[in-house]
């Protein structure tokens, strides 16, 4: 999954975000971001690394990759970040 997440670090840069964890999943990927600035564009972000990530899988592979839709969550001031990392990182996904 390194031509996705490759992918995704792109639009991580493109959009002003930070990854502060990631696990890829047999199914579905779990990513946490963070906006850097004011000029941060989280659901800008989902759709251009979804489509970087999409058409570089689909070259490599010959198929889709995600489904149309994605879950989403904002962390509120008392969610502490280290615990979702934490929880992201302890998921059994794929290497």
């Amino acid at each position: 999954m390194t031509c996705v997440h490759d992918q995704i670090l792109l639009a991580v840069a493109l959009f002003d975000m930070e990854e502060i964890a990631y696990c890829f999943m047999p199914d579905h990927l779990h990513l946490l971001v963070e906006g850097r600035s004011e000029a941060s564009d989280a659901l800008g972000f989902i759709h251009r690394a979804k489509q970087l990530s999409a058409y570089e899988f689909s070259k490599t592979f010959g198929r889709r990759l995600w489904q149309p839709s994605f879950n989403d969550r904002i962390l509120r001031d008392d969610e502490a970040t280290l615990s979702v990392a934490r929880y992201i990182f302890e998921n059994p996904g794929q290497p």
